[in-house]
């Protein structure tokens, strides 16, 4: 079998690539990977302290992909990973990412292909409910991206331009949320389900105290949800003594957080961007509670990790988190009601529940393994390629 990534950051997904691959038969698969992004990529992972795995090193490495313009390079491109994959001997191609265009060019170059939906195509997640097909995806796309009506319309067309280059090919999903999304938005797909659609290493590095109230722990982005952590820590003056803001973030973003945080004189509040991941878990394993306003998630890393630190969580309850995180370590509260975020967090600042909260999400989060995962989709992949 053909793996194909053109990973290049370490994004939730991509980690989610790299430790599961470490997982499988080495004579299972041949790793197919742009050459250009195989270098960003392993730049990446040396900054921030990542091993560089062996199957990285023998990866076959592809032509450089640059930036594709237009669905047409994408076609191109695909066509061309496709037929190195045949030439390779592989029985089937498998893409380690939700793709609109992609498809076209894989069934263009008549390799046999599959597909893992880490999140529902083109829009992520929902995180508002109710009603279906364009008018549903208009109302999320404002929700999540803040785009207006012309780009809703650009963006429904590319899910069904997924529908059409999908067609009939039999795919994997990593959360529940993605069929029920995708049914929602009008679209039906033959989907192999993961049981654990994430692993965790693990906390890196545990400090021992609790000093700081509460944290935001995810990409510092909007459909991550930062400017609702934002908005719900400025009603919490005064109830919050310190606070964390950890993940990554381009420079751009650090200046808009940074300036936010001036603005509304949030002046409790320490960001950790771009840090090495045990300083990050440190960081994390110091907050009382997580404050997980995510807009985009399907199996979320992020909050995952949080548990195995002994930090719970206060989330939006979107499919994606609702339909995996059925622990006690985890409370919900209506997306996009960041008053509702603030206000629960408190109350478990003021029980002190988040004490034995802590516990149960490290019991949760043992439960998750990257080895498991891995065999899960190797099951999965060996099914689909013993199909007709």
């Amino acid at each position: 079998m053909a793996v194909f990534t053109y990973a290049d950051t370490l994004t939730g997904g991509n980690l989610r690539l790299i430790r599961a691959l470490t997982y499988y038969p080495r004579d299972f698969f041949a790793l197919l990977i742009p050459s250009d992004r195989l270098e960003r990529l392993a730049a990446v992972m040396r900054s921030v302290g990542y091993d560089f795995p062996d199957y990285l090193r023998e990866a076959v490495p592809l032509r450089p992909m640059g930036a594709p313009r237009n669905p047409l390079d994408f076609f191109r491109y695909g066509k061309y990973v496709g037929e190195v994959a045949r030439r390779n001997g592989a029985e089937l191609l498998f893409l380690y990412h939700e793709h609109v265009y992609f498809p076209f060019g894989f069934r263009a170059s008549g390799m046999r292909w599959t597909m893992l939906l880490q999140q529902t195509p083109v829009i992520g997640s929902l995180v508002v409910e109710g009603g279906r097909g364009f008018d549903l995806f208009r109302r999320n796309y404002r929700e999540i991206y803040g785009y207006g009506a012309a780009r809703s319309l650009k963006g429904y067309l590319r899910l069904k331009a997924f529908d059409w280059g999908v067609g009939d090919a039999e795919l994997i999903a990593a959360s529940r949320s993605v069929p029920y999304e995708l049914e929602w938005l009008g679209i039906r797909k033959r989907l192999r389900m993961l049981e654990i659609g994430s692993g965790v290493d693990g906390c890196a590095r545990r400090s021992g105290v609790k000093d700081h109230d509460v944290a935001y722990f995810a990409r510092v982005v909007r459909e991550k949800g930062i400017f609702d952590f934002l908005n719900a820590l400025s009603l919490m003056r005064g109830k919050a003594r310190n606070a964390y803001i950890i993940g990554f973030a381009d420079d751009a973003m650090k200046n808009v957080v940074e300036a936010e945080l001036r603005r509304r004189r949030l002046d409790f509040v320490e960001t950790v961007f771009n840090a090495k991941k045990e300083e990050a878990h440190e960081a994390l394993s110091r907050s009382k509670v997580l404050m997980y306003p995510s807009k985009m998630d399907a199996f979320s890393l992020s909050l995952m990790e949080s548990l195995s630190c002994g930090t719970p969580a206060v989330a939006y309850a979107i499919p994606g988190i609702r339909f995996n995180y059925n622990t006690p370590a985890v409370r919900f509260v209506a997306p996009l009601d960041y008053r509702s975020l603030a206000e629960e967090t408190v109350r478990i600042l003021e029980e002190g529940s988040w004490e034995e909260m802590g516990r149960e999400g490290i019991r949760y989060a043992q439960r998750y393994t990257w080895e498991e995962m891995a065999k899960q989709e190797v099951d999965a992949l060996k099914m689909i390629m013993n199909s007709s």
